[in-house]
């Protein structure tokens, strides 16, 4: 049997690691913000909402449209997508180019802790203990993925 599982929402929680990029680059915030302090430190009804519109993002450029408009309208994918389209292309672009930029430097200059900001979903220590095929579908690249499992045992 082969078994295939999203990274992303089914063997960890990123949504720590997004929503604290994405703060950083949208409020032009150093490196060094990229800690728990800062992370604690978003409005508790913006984390709140990125939290929720998580589910509809399908690529990291995504992320600009969960702090940009806000409201406590019901919002469903046509609505995010909405959002999303409503938000001129260079400044996707620009944030998109700057979130990758700022990922990249914050995993290599604070591994732990980007590592850290990756909930276990399931038990990671006895994923691959089972005689089916495991395969780990992915956004990120392999060596973050090694390095996220390997922290968990």
């Amino acid at each position: 049997m082969l078994i295939a599982m999203d990274f992303d929402g089914v063997v960890v929680d990123g949504v720590d690691e997004c929503m604290l990029i994405t703060w950083n680059v949208l409020h032009d915030r150093p490196l060094s913000d990229f800690n728990k302090n800062v992370l604690q430190k978003i409005p508790s009804l913006m984390a709140k909402r990125f939290r929720k519109l998580r589910n509809f993002v399908r690529h990291d450029g995504h992320f600009i449209s969960s702090f940009t408009e806000f409201g406590n309208e019901a919002i469903d994918n046509d609505r995010f997508t909405a959002i999303y389209e409503s938000i001129p292309t260079e400044e996707k672009e620009i944030f998109r180019d700057k979130f990758i930029q700022y990922r990249n430097l914050a995993r290599s200059i604070y591994p732990s802790f980007w590592a850290e900001l990756h909930r276990p979903l399931l038990d990671v220590s006895n994923l691959f203990e089972t005689a089916n095929d495991i395969y780990i579908v992915l956004g990120k690249d392999e060596e973050s993925i090694s390095f996220i499992l390997s922290k968990y045992g």
